[in-house]
């Protein structure tokens, strides 16, 4: 596995984790995040990579920071 799916991976289980610990369905997330479900599931799954803007709508709507969300995956 390459870094950058390492890190994607990492950052998509992260997004997983902050999702279910506030108890939020993946539809959910993602209307609240203006993503399509099948979009969220790729980031999630670490098959797709999210872009900053992307980031900083999931982190939003985590309440939190990019900041946060970012080196909540260790990145």
């Amino acid at each position: 596995m390459t870094k950058q799916c390492d890190e994607l991976a990492r950052l998509g289980r992260a997004i997983c984790e902050l999702r279910t610990a506030r108890s939020l369905s993946e539809a959910a997330l993602a209307k609240k995040a203006g993503l399509t479900k099948a979009r969220l599931n790729g980031i999630e799954a670490g098959e797709l990579e999210a872009n900053l803007f992307e980031l900083a709508k999931l982190a939003k709507a985590l309440g939190i920071t990019t900041e946060a969300l970012v080196a909540s995956a260790g990145i």
